[in-house]
């Protein structure tokens, strides 16, 4: 999800350019993916912030942001943006797992169950979402009682 700097963030110009255009939310979605790859996480959500401020309906903005509050262990938070960005584009497979794995570190599990569900009825062939959900599956089941 997060880019690795290929852009040698911050640049002179880059800063330079966001000053320029402080509206630019593709700029400030570069920034903030770049300095997340640098772990500089409260940098890149003040970026993904201010595009979410200045292009609230951008999906792509929430879901960044709420990627790099989750990486600071901002769960509810990250929940939100996630939530967010599948009311605006419900087909995010990937953005649906991120909500589930939120939600599971909430320790909401059947919430969690049911975002992965929604993606292997999309793709039943999603690994890794088939995998998390049998797994909450079995710490869900009751206990088998021996006769």
């Amino acid at each position: 999800m997060v880019l690795p700097n290929r852009s040698g963030w911050p640049t002179p110009k880059r800063l330079s350019q966001i000053k320029a255009d402080p509206l630019d939310t593709r700029l400030r979605i570069e920034a903030g993916q770049n300095l997340a790859a640098m772990n500089r996480f409260a940098e890149a959500m003040a970026q993904f912030a201010e595009t979410v401020r200045i292009q609230p309906g951008l999906a792509e903005a929430h879901v960044l942001y709420g990627a790099a509050l989750g990486q600071q262990g901002r769960t509810s938070d990250a929940v939100a943006q996630f939530r967010e960005a599948l009311r605006l584009n419900p087909s995010l497979q990937e953005t649906r797992l991120n909500l589930g794995i939120a939600l599971l570190n909430q320790g909401l599990p059947s919430d969690a169950l049911a975002e992965l569900e929604q993606i292997s009825a999309v793709n039943p062939n999603h690994a890794q979402a088939t995998q998390m959900a049998n797994a909450i599956r079995a710490r869900l089941a009751p206990p088998v009682m021996f006769r």
